[in-house]
C-alpha cells in the first residue's frame, strides 16, 4: 500500500509539472526551460545529496554517468516539445510505451532473455501505440513523434541506470545525475537565452521542485514494493493528465486514444509481471544450486 501511494503521488506531481510546461512554453525556449528547471531541481535535492558523503563521489564509470545525464536532458527536451503540441493525455499515453522499448533494448544490448510471451506482449503494446497515432489515417505529427522519441529516451535512461547499478552505488548514480544535468543543459541554453519574466521564473522553480519531489516519491515507491506490484498504479498518470487537461485546457482524449492506452497499459503490466516471475525463478534456481 505504501508503494502504491508513493507511486500515485509521483504521478500527480509529474502530471502537474507537465501542465505547467504549457504555461511558460510560449515565452521561453525549451532548452532554457530545461536549464532553469534543473537549477531548482538541484537546489531541491541538494540537502539529500550533501548527506551522502565523499564516498558517493567515487565512480568507476564516469563516462557512462555523463552519457546518462545527456540522455536525461534529451528526455526532458522531447517531453517538453511533445506536451506543447499534443493533448496532455495523448502524450502521457505514448510515454507508457517506454517499458516496452526498455524490454527490447535489454534483449538486444544487454543480452537478457525474452520469451515468446513477452515478445507477444511487446508487439501488442506497439499496436496500441499505433492505434493512438493512427499513421496513414491521421497525419503523424511532429509532437507525436517526439512523444515516441521521449519513450525511447526514457527506456535508454532506464537501461543505462540498470548497467550502472552493477558497479556503482545508487547514491552515486543519483548524485551525478543531478550535478551533471544542470551544467550540461546550460550549454545549449546559452545560444537561445531570453531573459525570462519573474513570473516565468517562479513557475519554472515550481516545476523544478515538483519533478525533484516526483523522483523522490518514485524512488520510495520502488523501495517499498516490487516493481511488478506498483506498475499498475502508473496508470494514474493518464487519469491525472485527463483531469488536468480537461480543467485547464478543455482537452479530452478520444475513444481511439483510450483504446490505445488500455492496450499499452495491459501489455506493459504483463511484461513487468513476466519479468518479475522470470527474475524470481532465476533467484530460486541460483539459491537451490548454492
Amino acid at each position: 500500500m505504501r508503494g502504491a501511494l508513493w507511486m500515485v503521488l509521483a504521478c500527480f506531481l509529474f502530471m502537474t509539472m507537465s501542465a505547467m510546461i504549457r504555461k511558460v512554453s510560449a515565452d521561453i525556449p525549451a532548452f532554457e526551460m530545461v536549464a532553469i528547471r534543473n537549477v531548482f531541481s538541484l537546489l531541491t535535492v541538494l540537502p539529500f545529496l550533501l548527506r551522502l558523503g565523499r564516498g558517493a563521489l567515487y565512480s568507476s564509470r564516469p563516462g557512462l554517468l555523463v552519457f546518462r545525464s545527456v540522455i536525461m536532458i534529451c528526455t526532458m527536451m522531447t517531453w517538453i516539445l511533445a506536451v506543447q503540441g499534443l493533448n496532455l493525455a495523448d502524450a502521457t499515453a505514448l510515454s507508457f510505451s517506454a517499458p516496452l522499448f526498455a524490454t527490447v533494448g535489454a534483449a538486444l544490448f544487454l543480452g537478457e532473455k525474452v520469451g515468446l510471451r513477452r515478445w507477444t506482449a511487446i508487439a501488442v503494446g506497439f499496436a496500441g501505440m499505433l492505434i493512438i497515432v493512427r499513421p496513414g489515417i491521421v497525419e503523424l505529427s511532429i509532437p507525436a513523434m517526439l512523444a515516441m522519441a521521449n519513450a525511447v529516451m526514457t527506456a535508454i535512461n532506464g537501461l543505462t541506470a540498470k548497467v550502472l547499478t552493477r558497479t556503482e552505488r545508487p547514491e552515486t548514480i543519483v548524485l551525478y545525475l543531478y550535478v551533471l544535468t544542470m551544467p550540461l543543459s546550460a550549454i545549449p541554453a546559452i545560444f537561445v537565452w531570453q531573459t525570462p519574466a519573474m513570473v516565468d521564473v517562479f513557475w519554472l522553480a515550481v516545476m523544478g521542485v515538483l519533478v525533484a519531489l516526483g523522483h523522490i516519491c518514485l524512488t520510495r515507491a520502488y523501495a517499498a514494493a516490487d516493481a511488478s506490484a506498483i506498475q499498475p498504479y502508473d496508470f494514474a498518470k493518464v487519469v491525472f493528465a485527463s483531469i488536468i487537461g480537461f480543467v485547464l485546457f478543455s482537452e479530452l482524449p478520444d475513444l481511439w486514444t483510450w483504446l490505445g492506452i488500455f492496450i499499452i497499459f495491459a501489455a506493459t503490466v504483463y511484461t513487468a509481471r513476466r519479468e518479475a516471475i522470470v527474475s524470481r525463478a532465476s533467484r530460486e534456481l541460483t539459491g537451490s544450486k548454492l
